[in-house]
């Protein structure tokens, strides 16, 4: 407990980021001190201090949760302890990057044109979520093997699995932040 009100202090002197009409999802950063009091899971507590507090995403704490997490894992895959730790930081980079997809324009879904007229479809290149995605030729380099090598090892499976528990965390988190601050 120490340690995060450690933390804490540190988030209320960063400012954080602040509320706007046009951001939903952000929390000032007296909610987010509050909230985190009842957030009992350390990772998600990590996870909501690195989005919220606009800290660098190389917050060793995190990324130590993160290999923990997935090193049996990713060692399947015949990824070393560099690696591991490189897809992590990669994975967390992907999660927090607030781009929007440039193929639907953010909104998870293309037009698909035929004869019989048009439908909406879910978009190819973002997988329907509307944010921007790695390719992955650039998560290949990320973790310092060929591209190829990242496709014949089925490693976007891997990956996305990464993501999406990291989507969970911080659903699970912004569900009991809402819910504390009620």
């Amino acid at each position: 407990m120490v340690n995060i009100l450690e933390r804490l202090s540190l988030l209320s002197k960063s400012g954080g980021p602040r509320n706007n009409a046009a951001s939903h999802d952000r929390f000032v950063v007296e909610d987010l001190m509050v909230a985190l009091g009842w957030l009992s899971k350390p990772h998600i507590v990590e996870l909501m201090m690195v989005k919220y507090s606009g800290h660098d995403i190389n917050t060793p704490e995190l990324l130590r949760m993160l290999h923990k997490r997935w090193q049996r894992e990713a060692s399947r895959y015949r990824l070393d302890g560099e690696q591991i730790d490189d897809l992590c930081i990669l994975v967390l980079a992907e999660h927090l990057d607030d781009r929007r997809c440039s193929h639907c324009k953010g909104t998870g879904e293309i037009m698909k044109r035929s004869e019989a007229g048009g439908k909406l479809v879910v978009c190819p290149s973002c997988g329907g979520n509307g944010r921007y995605r790695y390719s992955g030729r650039m998560k290949a380099q990320a973790v310092g093997i060929h591209k190829n090598t990242w496709r014949d090892r089925h490693l976007d499976r891997l990956y996305n699995r990464m993501l999406s528990s990291l989507s969970a965390w911080e659903s699970y988190g912004t569900r009991k932040m809402r819910a504390a601050l009620k």
